[in-house]
């Protein structure tokens, strides 16, 4: 690929093994049972022991970088997937050591990273990559019992397909430092669109071919008196399928809907999860209608406690209440 030619991506759940993907999960689950009891990996020797452990007792030669706080390895391998577009059994055996290798390490050190980036390359057809990112906070919440199994495995990322713009050249791979702000982006966006695909009306007329989310920092948001933290801005890629034009315009507007209904739910979902209150607002550009939904933080708020209803959401307006105005209204 070209540099600077778009990536395109393939869809996981067209190859992704569901008996693989709950590997990925026992083998981070595993390593919480051993990390109360392993040793201290100090941070002058993390990278060396990491690349030690994953050769000793997985057979595996990787590369691990430290980018601020994240902790990213790479393994190269021989056949990424099968002809079927599957991980085949003996890429996910050596997938889950390097899992668990870097989820025991990252428990156990005196300096541990906020998220770790496992990247795998397929050294047959250059630009096939994989990566999982996980958030290590995660990991500890599960432990402590404060996440379900079910929502620890929704909230790893996985991104499959060519030119991810991880590697420069064809041994050299590059990790930007992983922020929970983008890290929220792109799981609320990924979410967004397993939370449409699996609803069971809309699933049978909208195909959505992307769902794309972006953290855009205070700083970057153009001069202001006040100080911001940031926005969410969510793309939400989709089309209808099977109906002629008469009947896609009648169904548009109840699918506009259902779609800024799911994405409003995991956006709630997700922040709230995280407690993550670092943001000034959201903006949800929808497939059908020509506007976008901006709302502020406290809006978000105060449609979740029922005090805004959708029909007013459906409005071209900016939600952007202050804070004061906000309070007011939740109080009624």
């Amino acid at each position: 690929m070209r540099q600077g030619s778009a990536p395109y991506h393939f869809d996981s759940s067209s190859f992704m093994n569901p008996v693989i993907n709950q590997c990925f999960f026992l083998t981070s689950l595993f390593a919480l049972c051993l990390s109360g009891c392993g040793p201290t990996y100090p941070k002058e020797t993390l990278t060396s022991s990491l690349v030690a452990l994953c050769q000793k007792e997985y057979g595996v030669e990787v590369s691990v970088q430290i980018v601020g706080k994240t902790l990213a390895v790479y393994v190269p391998l021989e056949k990424l997937f099968d002809s079927t577009l599957r991980l085949s059994p003996e890429v996910g055996e050596k997938l889950d050591g390097v899992i668990l290798a870097t989820s025991r390490v990252v428990l156990s050190t005196d300096n541990p990273p906020d998220f770790y980036v496992v990247v795998a390359r397929d050294k047959r057809i250059p630009g096939v990559e994989l990566k999982l990112i996980r958030y290590i906070q995660d990991i500890r919440r599960l432990n402590y019992g404060d996440l379900s199994r079910s929502e620890y495995t929704k909230r790893m990322l996985f991104e499959f397909g060519l030119g991810l713009g991880i590697f420069q050249g064809e041994e050299h791979f590059h990790i930007e430092e992983v922020r929970l702000g983008q890290f929220l982006a792109d799981q609320i966006a990924q979410r967004i669109k397993t939370r449409i695909e699996e609803d069971p009306e809309t699933k049978k007329e909208v195909r959505v071919k992307a769902a794309r989310g972006k953290f855009i920092p205070g700083d970057s948001l153009g001069p202001s008196e006040e100080a911001s933290w940031g926005r969410f801005t969510f793309v939400i890629d989709a089309e209808m399928e099977g109906l002629d034009l008469w009947e896609t315009l009648q169904h548009e507007k109840e699918h506009e809907k259902k779609i800024l209904v799911a994405s409003l739910e995991v956006i709630l979902e997700v922040v709230r999860g995280y407690r993550f209150a670092s943001f000034d607002g959201v903006e949800i550009k929808t497939p059908f209608l020509k506007h976008s939904f901006v709302l502020s933080r406290e809006v978000l708020e105060l449609y979740r406690h029922k005090k805004i209803d959708l029909s007013t959401l459906l409005l071209p307006n900016d939600f952007n209440l202050s804070p004061h105005d906000a309070e007011l209204l939740l109080k009624k």
